[in-house]
């Protein structure tokens, strides 16, 4: 991956910008829920902590914005950061989509249509989702040297959410799988262990998760 043009710097700061306003969306959506009775209680606490992910993102094009760095160091941030925001509008989607399902008008009870939409969309739970969203933006804040501060958050909030009773019980059936909600490259892993998809680029192997460095878009 060469490093971006400005016409591409542009396109990079925009596609950003998209993935922050989009999840913030998402989590004011699901700021509603604490006025939703009948549901897990995981889903409660996945309703406070979207939050946090969205003030994340709107830390990545600043934290992109220091220069003095080796070129390739430069190029491994910027695909990680667009390969973060890309994730975040895929899993924007599923969050979107459980919630609707649960405030649909229907007589089935909540918590049950929670249930059949999760596996209806590969049987994992919100919080699980969640907890690996966490765990990747933890990463990529190590990665940009981002602000202290919002650093201990997203661990606090990684730490709140991995304790978590499970929003689905193990008879409900959450096999692990593989989601990809949008077109492209599928970026979310949620089983044990590392996913290494790659097509097209340069591949990176860090300490508990992969980024992909593609092709910068195209003008």
């Amino acid at each position: 991956m060469k490093l971006p043009s400005d016409r591409n710097k542009i396109q990079i700061t925009r596609m950003l910008s998209t993935a922050a306003s989009v999840f913030k969306q998402t989590a004011d959506s699901w700021a509603t829920i604490q006025q939703v009775t009948g549901l897990p209680e995981a889903l409660y606490g996945v309703g406070k902590t979207l939050p946090i992910l969205t003030e994340f993102l709107k830390s990545l094009e600043p934290s992109l914005k220091i220069n003095e760095e080796e070129k390739e160091a430069k190029e491994k941030k910027i695909a990680a950061a667009v390969q973060f925001a890309k994730l975040s509008e895929q899993q924007a989607q599923y969050f979107d989509a459980i919630l609707d399902a649960i405030k649909a008008e229907s007589q089935i009870p909540k918590a049950k249509r929670y249930r059949i939409a999760a596996v209806k969309r590969g049987g994992e739970p919100v919080e699980a989702i969640l907890k690996e969203m966490l765990q990747q933006a933890i990463d990529l804040a190590t990665m940009l040297s981002v602000d202290e501060k919002l650093k201990s958050s997203l661990q606090a909030a990684y730490d709140e959410v991995a304790e978590l009773k499970p929003s689905l019980e193990e008879d409900d059936g959450a096999p692990v799988s593989i989601n990809n909600w949008g077109d492209g490259v599928q970026l979310y892993h949620a089983g044990e262990g590392h996913q290494n998809h790659c097509t097209g680029g340069s591949q990176y192997n860090g300490n508990g998760y992969t980024f992909h460095t593609a092709s910068p878009p195209k003008g």
